[in-house]
């Protein structure tokens, strides 16, 4: 039985048989030319998604450090209103007394 997952040596016509074909030197010469630009395009397009990820990255990275500003910012802010709600309730109070 023949292994099919191996690459042959021809191609295979409609009635079954096989069909050897030659390549020429300029055929040849032509596909080692473009096995550098192949490759340069492999690199090129291994490159676009890891420039994306690392802008993504950094993205993500600001994001974070944004929100644990906002998040400090609310903890302040918080602080702040009870402090504040303190000092209405003793104003209140004393106000009551002045009366």
């Amino acid at each position: 039985m023949k292994d099919r997952s191996s690459p042959s040596t021809g191609t295979q016509t409609d009635d079954g048989n096989l069909e050897l074909g030659m390549k020429s030197k300029s055929e040849i010469g032509a596909h080692l030319d473009d096995q550098p630009k192949g490759t340069l395009k492999k690199l090129v397009y291994g490159a676009k998604p890891k420039a994306s990820l690392a802008t993504l990255e950094g993205d993500r990275n600001q994001n974070c450090t944004l929100l644990s500003e906002v998040e400090k910012t609310k903890e302040d802010l918080t602080e702040h209103i009870k402090s504040l709600k303190t000092e209405q309730a003793s104003l209140q109070s004393e106000n009551t007394q002045l009366e």
